[in-house]
């Protein structure tokens, strides 16, 4: 832990709550992009797995910060499709996130390949565990 990270980390919660603040005081999720925070939700949802298999108390820090933000993001969303709906995104910003999110899909194993060995992605160690896959030892 150094100041620069504890910065980044204070100033990103901040942002979080002012944006959770703005959207009640004005009764009105207008100016923030919907399909914007439901990728922050996917990505802190993805990005913080490791809150199932390491301990809160390795790092208290990391874990409440890593809670705040995945709760925050489907706060947010939650307030904007339910408590202050309004129109939908257009249909050209829905097109251009899900081709936008298929191709960081298709694209992940292959840059995972380049610069990571095949065995050692995730996906090749689970499949190895359950004898799917031949281990290299």
């Amino acid at each position: 832990m150094n100041i620069f990270r504890i910065l980044a980390d204070l100033s990103h919660a901040a942002s979080k709550v002012t944006l959770v603040i703005a959207i009640h005081r004005n009764s009105s999720a207008e100016g923030v992009s919907l399909l914007t925070q439901l990728l922050y939700a996917l990505v802190f949802c993805a990005r913080y797995l490791d809150l199932f298999w390491v301990s809160p108390a390795y790092s208290w820090w990391n874990f409440f910060f890593k809670v705040f933000y995945i709760s925050s993001s489907i706060y947010v969303v939650y307030l904007m499709m339910r408590v202050y709906p309004r129109t939908r995104e257009k249909e050209g910003a829905w097109k251009i996130t899900t081709w936008t999110l298929g191709a960081c899909v298709l694209s992940a194993p292959v840059v995972t390949l380049v610069f990571n060995d095949l065995h050692n992605m995730f996906f090749f160690r689970f499949f190895a565990e359950v004898g799917l896959v031949a281990r290299n030892s």
